[in-house]
């Protein structure tokens, strides 16, 4: 059995605001492709709501049209939500700021996942450098398991499964809750 997460933000990490990051997170077979992973849910979505030219879902989609609760609950009927959220103090946003958010959710998915075999960790771009991603991320990985662990940094249009936690930031940093 593998785990497959999904890491997107919602937000800047700067003074004076509120920021959050949410990975949707799930056990699939082991060889089962990362991209295939909430690609039904995406196009299940989409057809619901009339998004089928659509390159990517967005949260501020559903908000507009007063759906989002809706969108959410669908979504949390096939994947499990770890995240963290904060009203951030710090005067100049800083990669460490998003580094400590990440590694944090990261902690939560592993403390609440069963034993795996394989971890694969898919993160929406951001400004991060991937080097220092994938540093923190192993350590974090490593201290409480030993299995095989990716770290990938992808594009949320290709990536089915970031569109999906896209959603999920942004509903958690409007609502703070699920």
């Amino acid at each position: 059995m593998k785990l497959v997460g999904f890491i997107d933000e919602s937000g800047r990490p700067v003074h004076c605001c509120y920021f959050t990051v949410a990975c949707l997170w799930c056990i699939v077979e082991k060889g089962v492709s990362y991209y295939s992973v909430g690609r039904a849910l995406v196009s299940e979505i989409s057809r619901k709501y009339s998004l089928t030219k659509a390159k990517e879902l967005k949260y501020s989609y559903f908000r507009k049209r007063g759906v989002s609760h809706r969108v959410v609950n669908m979504i949390l009927e096939h994947f499990a939500v770890s995240y963290e959220c904060r009203h951030v103090l710090e005067r100049v946003e800083s990669v460490e700021t998003r580094l400590e958010f990440i590694e944090k959710v990261v902690k939560k998915v592993l403390s609440k996942a069963p034993r795996v075999d394989s971890i694969t960790i898919i993160i929406d771009e951001n400004p991060v450098p991937l080097r220092y991603l994938r540093k923190r991320l192993l350590e974090a990985v490593r201290e409480s398991r030993k299995v095989s662990v990716e770290i990938k940094v992808k594009s949320s249009i290709k990536v089915k499964g970031l569109q999906l936690a896209d959603i999920i930031a942004g509903y958690l940093r409007e609502f703070k809750r699920l």
